[in-house]
Order: C-alpha cells, then structure tokens, then sequence
C-alpha cells in the first residue's frame, strides 16, 4: 500500500509540474517559424519533452487480442472550458470504442475538418468514409446526402466496417441511406431525432457525437504529435498545408481550367491525409479513386486507377510527392487522367514534364510535399 501511495503521490505533482511546463511553453516559445528556418524551428520545441495525461479507461485491448491497451486524456481536453475533442465525445450504441477504433475515427475527423471550408461556399457538407487510417472516399455537397453518395461511390467495397464522418447535423435521409452500411463508428455534430432512432436501430454501431463551434468540426490543429521509435521519440508540428495557388506553376503546354484548380485545390486536402506513397483521383469536390501507402509511386497510380474504374477517365490526379520516373505519368495517361497536380522536385521532372505534354495532360506544380507515413 505505502508503494502504491508513493506513486500516486509523484504521478500528481509530475502532473502538476509538467501543467505549469506545458503553459509556459505555449506563452513562451515563439510563433511558427519559416520551414527553412533551422534555428527558430529549434525554438518551437522545449527542452524537455514531458507528457502529462490521465487514464480515462482501459479498452478492450491494443491493434490486436494479445495486446493491452488504455485510453489518456490530456489535462487541457478534460477542462470544462475546453472544446471538443474525440477523447471526450460522447459515445453511445454498440461495444465500447476500442483502439483501432479511435485510430481511424482520429484520422477520419482530421480529414473531415480539413474538408469543412468556406473554400467551397455551394457544396458546405463534408463526408469522409475512413478504413484502417485511409479514406476510402470523400466527398462536398450541396446536400448531406449528395456528399454521403458521392464518397461511398468512391469505393463501396471498402467502406464495409467503416468510420464515417460528417460535419453537419445528420438528416433523416442521410441516415436511412445508412441503414444497410456495416459501419464501425459515424462521428457527426449532432443527429435529427429521427437520424439518430434510425441509426441506432443496430444495436452494434456506435455513433459519436462531436459538437464545435457553428456545428461544423472546424479544423483546429494540433501543436506538435509525438511518435515513440527504438529509444526516443520523433516530435514534429502538424497544421495543414499552405499551399499559395497563386504561385502554383502549371509546366506543360495545356493549361488547367478555373474547375480543374478547384478539383485539385479539394483533392490536396485529401491527399495530405493519406498514407505515403499517396495518389488520388478526383471529379470535382469527390474523390473516384484512392491509391493509398504504396511503396512506389506509380503503384499508387495503379491502384488509384484500379479502384476509380470507369470514373478515371476525365479525372484529375493528386500525388503527395513528385513522380521520380515517367511511368507514373504513363500509367495515369493510360487511365483516362487529364491533369496532374503535384510538388515537382525531381531531377527527372523535364522527363516527367515532357510525358505529359506528349500525352495532353495538364500539370501544375506546387512546390508544397505532403507526405504522412
């Protein structure tokens, strides 16, 4: 008992300690640097890497049976003033949230909130269909359901046992639609009273609900995120690209119409939210085609085309990084693609440059990489 006490006594004032660090550090250290900026990017983190957080509850178990696994709590998530978060949504239907669950529903909202723009005024709902921390479609509509259609047609198959995300009030129609989806977790603001009888009529999904600000998971990012390696721990900020599109350079002889910046201005918030190597194939505010974490890039343009069928002709094609050889621009010629967005950068990009001008494909560089491993 006096072992179980000692601990507890210095887990508190730890907790204490790391509080009045954690409040000093975000008053003290700088603004955000320049990326090229070495030494002020040095300022942005502490000396001290200390992490403070409660235990909520245990889960089930960890990614897999033989593993255990607990859920923690942040001390700014549990302060009655602070905003929502996916650590203190109210859960409510099925089994309890397990780890897998709260991995993809983490991933699923970040995509979803990167979506919820006044970017694209007509088409103010978002929907994202999340799969083992990849979407698998995701889609802006004039209607709830118009985006919920657009991104299941993405890839039906894929969405069976899926997160799905959206950023305003689930309607009715929306949620009958849903009736015959297998569906691990649905995340939304808040739910039509009928909405929500219909989705909980299965007694196994679970529904989460995330209020924010105007009801719409605006995105709100994250400081810095962690990632424990052999010995130590990687740190590194995460807040959404930049992307200055005035200063985007279209490189071949085709020239991209008003629509197709459009398409690809909604296809790079996707595509920094899939997994490297990552290419994505988009109609509009809609993704027709993911080729997710390939260990080579025109294996992504395969599969993205694969995936897309039929709807990859006349699409456009989000890459996360530059293509290193020709064959990617080959293969997406090959599919039906019409342009190409990506950040340029290689030293191969006049062969690159050259293929799709031989092939009447538009290409536009951003000069802005988009990697998430």
């Amino acid at each position: 008992m006096r072992q179980q006490l000692a601990l507890t006594a210095f887990e508190h004032t730890a907790a204490y300690d790391c509080a009045i660090t954690d409040e000093l550090c975000q008053r003290w250290i700088g603004p955000p640097a320049e990326p090229d900026d070495v030494t002020e990017q040095a300022a942005r983190f502490p000396e001290q890497l200390l992490v403070s957080a409660k235990r909520h509850h245990l889960l089930r178990y960890g990614e897999n049976s033989h593993q255990a696994a607990a859920l923690f709590i942040e001390p700014s998530a549990s302060a009655a003033e602070s905003p929502a978060t996916l650590v203190t949504a109210e859960v409510e239907g099925g089994k309890a949230m397990s780890y897998n669950n709260y991995a993809d529903a983490d991933a699923c909202l970040r995509l979803c909130r990167a979506l919820s723009s006044d970017e694209w005024p007509t088409t103010p709902h978002a929907c994202v269909i999340l799969k083992h921390n990849n979407p698998c479609g995701a889609a802006l509509g004039a209607t709830q359901i118009e985006a919920f259609e657009a991104a299941l047609a993405c890839d039906t198959e894929s969405a069976f046992g899926s997160i799905i995300c959206f950023n305003r009030q689930l309607d009715l129609v929306t949620a009958q639609a849903l009736v015959p989806l297998f569906i691990e977790v649905l995340i939304a603001p808040a739910y039509n009273a009928e909405a929500k009888k219909v989705v909980m009529e299965k007694k196994k999904r679970r529904i989460l609900t995330l209020s924010s600000p105007d009801d719409r998971l605006e995105f709100q990012p994250r400081a810095v995120v962690r990632k424990q390696i052999d010995g130590g721990w990687l740190v590194q900020t995460e807040e959404p690209p930049v992307i200055d599109w005035e200063k985007a350079k279209v490189v071949t002889e085709a020239k991209p119409s008003e629509a197709e910046i459009a398409s690809m201005k909604f296809g790079a918030r996707v595509c920094e939210q899939v997994k490297s190597n990552a290419i994505v194939l988009v109609k509009g505010t809609r993704t027709v085609g993911i080729g997710p974490g390939q260990t080579s890039r025109v294996e992504a343009v395969r599969t993205a085309i694969r995936r897309a069928g039929d709807e990859a002709q006349g699409s456009i094609l989000v890459s996360d990084a530059f293509f290193p050889f020709k064959d990617g621009i080959e293969q997406a010629a090959e599919g039906g693609v019409v342009a190409i967005v990506q950040p340029g950068g290689s030293i191969r990009d006049g062969e690159v440059i050259e293929e799709a001008n031989a092939r009447g494909i538009t290409m536009l560089f951003t000069g802005h990489r988009l990697f998430r491993h």
